[in-house]
């Protein structure tokens, strides 16, 4: 059975997700190591070495999906990452450094949620495919100033995620928008569009894949 699990930054709001529910976005925490690094001094030391078990765990991910397929293996292989990360958020929580200190104590708390991808089939370690698909909305939204009226906001929030949905699936926009509004008219608002057939790709994978 596959798992709902949310891909999510540190935001206090996600704190009650249970661990096999939520996975910390370690692209997200790599840009926290990153901003340590800037730091200087204490907080550069931990920042980098931080970042260096994260590479790993992306590291790891990688292989597994492209190269063995093996989720087991690929938890046997972070485990002593795992737990050389947990000794480093300790160590840096005992630490003088204030920023250091306060970032390791709020992470060790869901210290499992940096690893839910090992062990739920389908979570990814970070959430880049969801930013992608919000990067042309929040583009548009820039352009346009977004809507002006209720009626527009819902358009707005529903036409573009019929667009995303069916980009990642590899179907035909134009043909599903055409199916939809034909079916609508002919048949009322109970009418519903065919099946709209997946888009070729250059690449032999559905479009959006």
């Amino acid at each position: 059975m596959l798992l709902a699990v949310l891909v999510t930054d540190r935001y206090v709001a996600y704190a009650a997700q249970p661990a096999l529910r939520h996975q910390f976005c370690l692209a997200h925490l790599d840009r926290d190591g990153k901003a340590l690094i800037a730091r200087g001094n204490a907080a550069k030391a931990f920042g980098e070495r931080f970042r260096a078990l994260i590479a790993v765990a992306f590291k790891e991910y990688r292989e597994f999906q492209e190269d063995h397929h093996d989720r087991a293996l690929m938890r046997q292989r972070l485990r002593p990452t795992w737990a050389a990360m947990v000794a480093l958020l300790v160590e840096g929580a005992e630490g003088a450094h204030d920023r250091v200190a306060h970032f390791c104590a709020h992470l060790i708390q869901k210290a499992e949620s940096m690893w839910t991808f090992t062990e739920v089939p389908g979570c990814p370690p970070d959430n880049n495919l969801a930013e992608r698909s919000l990067r042309k909305p929040v583009q548009w939204r820039k352009g346009s100033l977004g809507s002006q009226s209720e009626a527009g906001c819902r358009f707005v929030e529903r036409i573009l995620t019929t667009v995303e949905t069916l980009r990642a699936q590899g179907r035909d926009v134009l043909e599903f928008l055409v199916e939809t509004t034909r079916a609508t008219t002919q048949n009322g608002a109970g009418g519903r569009p065919r099946t709209c057939r997946r888009r070729p790709s250059p690449t032999g994978r559905p479009d959006g894949a």
